[in-house]
């Protein structure tokens, strides 16, 4: 019995710690991932999952101007993923919103050498990603 009002005080008092943040800061959405199977790279990023809402990101690093070739494979069962380039001050360069099945191909000019980021944003999604990139 004890352990039982354990577990119910530590999971309202986690409850009570999200609110409290989400008050805090309005724009951050709940996040969660059930069933996160995978790994990153260098240049790719490979994951399945029962349930992902939220964001996965990944920086990646351009010595010189180039055109990046971002390769991608999803498969979603439900729920909606959207892949998106973005220069390190959150302008977007390229996005796609997948929903179902589908396999792509796009090429961003980078006219600048530095820091982008490469973020995969999940809504109430099952399935799999594997993104690759190459510049």
């Amino acid at each position: 019995m004890k352990a039982a009002v354990l577990i119910l005080v530590a999971a309202t008092v986690s409850i009570a710690v999200v609110a409290a943040q989400l008050l805090v800061h309005p724009h951050i959405s709940p996040q969660y991932k059930l069933g996160w199977i995978g790994s990153d790279g260098a240049n790719y990023m490979r994951y399945q999952f029962k349930e992902f809402t939220g964001v996965k990101t990944k920086k990646i690093y351009v010595i010189e101007p180039c055109n990046l070739t971002i390769k991608y494979s999803i498969s979603l069962m439900r729920g909606k993923l959207t892949i998106t380039l973005k220069t390190m001050s959150g302008e977007t360069l390229w996005s796609r919103v997948v929903e179902g099945d589908e396999e792509g191909e796009a090429v961003i000019a980078l006219g600048e050498p530095g820091w982008y980021i490469i973020e995969v944003s999940g809504e109430h999604a099952e399935g799999y990603f594997d993104i690759t990139w190459i510049g």
